[in-house]
């Protein structure tokens, strides 16, 4: 009886990993809010701050319309260049590189964790746009 209840127990887990595995969509929205919140970030940091404390109300909404376009731009690119491996209960975001693929996500339980820090995405940015 205790090894009937324990199979059914691994079935339903099993069973339950494979219904939540991420898919590629689920893959392209995190890593896209990952670089979203880097860039507004980095915008935050090299923006003026007046003395007085008032916020600039033209910077403000040109951080707003760069990070719009930016993040558009970045989910067009990750689109194209995201390959997902579906795992059965995992699911893994690849991008090729240089060096070969490089793993920037993992997918489990319905959730993406993403797998680059901003200064791996920062020095990519570098090497690829600023000759």
């Amino acid at each position: 009886m205790k090894k009937l209840i324990s199979l059914l127990i691994i079935v339903v887990v099993l069973a339950t990993l494979v219904m939540t595995c991420p898919d590629k969509e689920s893959h392209i929205e995190a890593i896209n809010n990952e670089l979203i919140t880097l860039i507004d970030n980095k915008m935050n940091e090299y923006s003026s701050s007046p003395e007085d404390g008032e916020k600039n109300d033209f910077e403000e909404g040109l951080k707003i319309v760069a990070s719009s376009f930016v993040g558009g731009l970045a989910k067009g690119v990750i689109e194209q260049q995201l390959m997902v491996k579906n795992y059965v209960i995992v699911s893994i975001g690849q991008v090729n590189s240089s060096d070969g693929p490089k793993t920037l996500s993992v997918g489990i339980c319905n959730h993406v964790f993403t797998l680059f820090s901003s200064d791996d995405l920062m020095e990519g940015m570098k090497k690829n746009f600023v000759r």
